[in-house]
């Protein structure tokens, strides 16, 4: 069985997250955050994170999960990415990659 991954990537206030979720709803899918400053806590705002609403409508992964003074490298985020990566798979949802 091929195993797939959806990549939505694009510029802020592109509509990525609304396009993530019509599409994780479709397909039984997951979001994860491939923004690097969307995974950390205090860059909401700033960052257009989605909303609270947004992520309630579907699950989101990777988003708001480390404090500002803890650094993420890509080597972190792939480590975290490819973990939430095989979980989605593992429930038999597909995960969906979205930063800007």
């Amino acid at each position: 069985m091929v195993k797939k991954v959806i990549i939505i990537a694009g510029p802020t206030a592109s509509g990525k997250s609304a396009l993530a979720i019509a599409v994780a709803k479709e397909f039984s899918g997951v979001i994860i955050n491939a923004d690097s400053m969307q995974i950390y806590r205090q860059m909401s705002i700033l960052t257009a994170r989605p909303s609270t609403e947004e992520m309630a409508q579907v699950e989101h992964r990777l988003y708001g999960i480390l404090n500002a003074d803890d650094p993420c490298s890509v080597g972190r985020w792939i480590n975290l990415a490819i973990e939430e990566i095989q979980l989605a798979w593992d429930a038999g949802k597909l995960p969906l990659i979205v930063g800007g």
